[in-house]
């Protein structure tokens, strides 16, 4: 809170949450984004209430909204709607479209992915996200995988911290360590290729739905129920109040649908990220094929 108040709006969330980090790093796969035109906002706008908030601004154009030209406090996240490269730090509050007296500022449906596709800048610490969410579906299942390796008896639990957190980051650093080689393996096969902080970005949509994957059984299962646990939470029974579950079957078919679906769509932002041919990129397109099949296997 301090620092919030000394610097920029929203400085935990934008910079510090692993969560809103998490947000912002899939929202970049988004079917709709929110920009305004440059040229609209630099002639027409004085104000700029979108940016640092203003009062209520009298709205000239015909057939203008009731609800246009509001008086805001500006963008929780200290942004210009004009200034977006991406959709990271878009919490898509609207404040922008109330304020804004030109109706510069427009809700956009788009291609999925568009902010990999063209002129996207990575940095290490979203890169170090993305690995670590893709790395934390190995450590889910550790126990599983273990047993396939022979070492299902080691623990992996707090009461075997000495043990299990060398385990735990052995896990948590497989899909670094194999990207990584992979990449290195597709430039010496590929010297024009880009570098891995640009190329790491098409696995974003593979690491969404391998999270999504592990946590569709407990939302078809366990979500229907948020009546009785509500209940209880009060000190209630909620023996009687109604639940929705659905079959583990429809679960499983979801999973499926799920991965497989990510391993046809992948591709074409891998091609568009290295601009290079499907052929200079089948070592990535065999990770691609290698992780889905594993997390198949692994969840289904």
């Amino acid at each position: 809170m301090i620092f919030s108040l000394i610097y920029e709006r929203r400085l935990w969330c934008r910079y510090l949450c692993p969560i809103g980090g998490m947000n912002g790093m899939f929202a970049k796969l988004s079917m709709i984004e929110l920009r305004s035109t440059q040229q609209v906002c630099g002639s027409q706008c004085s104000t700029f209430g979108c940016y640092k908030g203003s009062g209520v601004t009298p709205v000239t154009f015909a057939e203008a909204l009731p609800n246009e030209g509001q008086a805001t406090g500006g963008c929780p996240l200290y942004l210009h709607p004009a200034q977006l490269q991406d959709n990271r730090d878009c919490m898509l509050c609207m404040t922008c479209l109330k304020t804004c007296p030109n109706r510069s500022a427009q809700l956009n449906l788009r291609f999925p992915a568009s902010d990999l596709l063209d002129n996207h800048k990575g940095f290490w610490a979203e890169v170090a996200l993305l690995l670590l969410l893709l790395g934390g579906v190995f450590m889910h299942h550790a126990h599983r995988i273990l047993g396939w390796l022979g070492f299902g008896s080691i623990p992996v639990d707090a009461d075997h911290l000495l043990i299990g957190i060398p385990v735990a980051l052995v896990l948590l650093c497989i899909p670094a360590v194999l990207t990584y080689l992979t990449h290195a393996i597709a430039r010496i096969l590929d010297s024009e290729q880009p570098d891995y902080l640009t190329v790491i970005y098409a696995y974003l949509p593979l690491t969404l739905a391998a999270n999504l994957t592990h946590y569709i059984p407990a939302a078809m299962t366990e979500a229907g129920q948020i009546l009785p646990v509500f209940a209880r939470t009060l000190g209630y029974s909620g023996a009687n109040l109604p639940m929705l579950t659905w079959s583990l079957d429809v679960a499983q078919f979801l999973q499926g649908v799920t991965l497989l679906s990510v391993m046809v769509l992948s591709p074409y932002p891998l091609l568009r990220i290295t601009q290079r041919s499907l052929f200079n990129n089948i070592p990535h397109l065999l990770l691609m094929l290698g992780f889905t099949a594993f997390f198949f296997k692994l969840m289904i």
